[in-house]
């Protein structure tokens, strides 16, 4: 009977959050290369950026925010007429510049 209760009640996913972000972001990588990387790139650069939306609305922390601002950028890479979509970008990058601007260190070198 024990062996059927997971048929009967679903699982709580108690993973961390961290680890399911990165799960998620995992997916959104293989996205990127699906079927071994066929279709045209910007096929799969916008079902990379997609994907990164995704993980970014359900999980928005800071490393999410610049890998999602990446994505968008890498998507209009060719593209350098979508002024919109790049500074939404720079928005995702601006926060957490600014949210992280008191831990940075002037380089010495």
């Amino acid at each position: 009977m024990n062996l059927l209760l997971g048929l009967w009640f679903k699982r709580e996913d108690k993973r961390p959050k961290k680890r399911r972000a990165r799960r998620w972001y995992l997916d959104a990588v293989a996205a990127l290369y699906k079927d071994a990387g066929a279709g045209s790139k910007s096929e799969r650069d916008e079902a990379y950026k997609n994907a990164m939306k995704a993980v970014y609305e359900k999980y928005p922390d800071d490393e999410i925010k610049l890998f999602y601002g990446l994505s968008i950028l890498r998507h209009d890479q060719r593209r350098h007429t979508r002024i919109d979509r790049q500074a939404v970008a720079a928005k995702l990058f601006e926060e957490v510049y600014a949210k992280n601007l008191s831990t940075l260190v002037p380089c010495t070198t």
